[in-house]
């Protein structure tokens, strides 16, 4: 818990996620998507240098949801961290953004289509449009028909949210 709330700390400054995070737990189209040291391997994951395009060779267990918003196939295996054996089992969230607003979830935020590997404990996701979005329903996931802009989701899993123009 203290790692989140360090990681959030440091999102509230940057205005990204920490570099102190472990490697191989974001997605990544370009090296610009990696924070600190980090660089995007040609697996579609931060990590730093030495470890860029190893990320996918360690895998989750068969149930793990693959991964497909960064360019991989769609039965790729979803990436650990293989430099950390003793780590927590870790699963992809996937986020899926309609409109113009962010899905936060613990020290992530998404305004795009984003996966994110996180360990295997229920996560609160938090939909919020820009200053002219609001919220208007949760697209996928177990909060489908709710009208709260908080999701519990459990990974693996994908939580999408469709915002749309508030009226004045």
């Amino acid at each position: 818990m203290a790692v989140l709330a360090r990681a959030a700390a440091l999102l509230a400054v940057a205005g990204c996620y920490s570099p102190d995070l472990r490697d191989c737990t974001v997605t990544c189209a370009t090296s610009a998507d990696c924070a600190g040291s980090q660089v995007c391997g040609t697996d579609h994951f931060c990590a730093v240098p030495d470890k860029a395009g190893t990320c996918a060779r360690a895998t989750m267990p068969d149930a793990a949801m693959p991964i497909g918003d960064a360019g991989l196939p769609g039965d790729a295996p979803a990436a650990v961290d293989a430099a950390q054996p003793d780590a927590p089992a870790l699963g992809a969230l996937e986020l899926v953004v309609m409109g113009r607003g962010q899905l936060v979830a613990g020290a992530h935020s998404c305004a795009t289509d984003c996966t994110y590997m996180l360990p295997l404990d229920p996560i609160d996701v938090v939909a919020v449009g820009d200053a002219d979005q609001t919220f208007e329903k949760w697209t996928v996931g177990p909060c489908v028909g709710s009208q709260s802009t908080t999701c519990t989701v459990t990974p693996p899993g994908t939580v999408g949210v469709k915002f749309h123009k508030a009226d004045h």
